[in-house]
């Protein structure tokens, strides 16, 4: 079975960082990983997307 994991941030680069190892070990196994971020200005949308993951970026506030 295969899963789409949808993660909403905002300014959450703290705890996105203890998070991205497993996001990544699950997109290795073949599951979708997105994570939305909601107008973060802490830099963890960059963060993400440098670990090969995928972001989508909503309203400020709306992720």
């Amino acid at each position: 079975m295969k899963l789409s994991i949808i993660v909403p941030m905002r300014n959450e680069a703290t705890q996105l960082g203890e998070l991205l190892p497993t996001l990544q070990h699950l997109q290795r196994q073949g599951h979708e990983v997105i994570l939305v971020d909601g107008g973060s200005t802490d830099g963890c949308d960059h963060l993400a997307a440098c670990a090969g993951l995928t972001v989508l970026h909503a309203l400020r506030g709306r992720a």
